[in-house]
């Protein structure tokens, strides 16, 4: 991928909402920043980006209507060009999530008091997925993004 490469991948109708995601991202860079995949509903405005920071870690930012999350990944540098593995698992009814990258202790993140029994923890309308960038950038990745899963899609076949 290059700084101006985008993939969008348009769901058309298929994919409604969910409550609960499995997503798995494979990739190398060497650059201190890029967006690696984006899931966004042009319906609900709901969303959830997972990107490389400024500083190398890895960042999961969503906001499925209950309140705006942000999860950093600190364990490592992750612009080394090493190939880097990344699971994020959202269970339990959206309440909670996992994170595990390559061989490291997996983050558990629970969202139970975020939720009050009266939010919504379901991911609404998914339209788009972005791969590199979205819509919105100017720049995007600069890298290698050899694997993107989204429960049973897999738009880099």
């Amino acid at each position: 991928m290059r700084n101006n490469y985008m993939i969008k991948y348009d769901f058309k109708g298929r994919y409604k909402s969910t409550i609960a995601e499995k997503i798995h991202v494979g990739f190398t860079t060497t650059d201190p920043k890029g967006f690696l995949i984006g899931l966004f509903s042009d319906i609900s405005n709901e969303y959830m980006t997972l990107m490389v920071s400024n500083s190398g870690h890895i960042r999961l930012v969503f906001d499925f209507g209950f309140e705006r999350q942000e999860l950093v990944f600190t364990e490592q540098n992750f612009m080394t060009g090493q190939y880097h593995d990344v699971k994020i698992e959202r269970y339990n009814n959206g309440r909670n999530l996992r994170m595990t990258i390559d061989n490291y202790a997996p983050q558990e993140y629970d969202f139970s008091a975020s939720l009050k029994s009266s939010a919504d923890a379901q991911f609404n309308n998914i339209r788009y997925l972005y791969i590199g960038k979205n819509h919105t950038m100017d720049e995007g990745f600069v890298g290698c993004i050899s694997r993107v899963e989204f429960d049973e899609i897999i738009p880099l076949k």
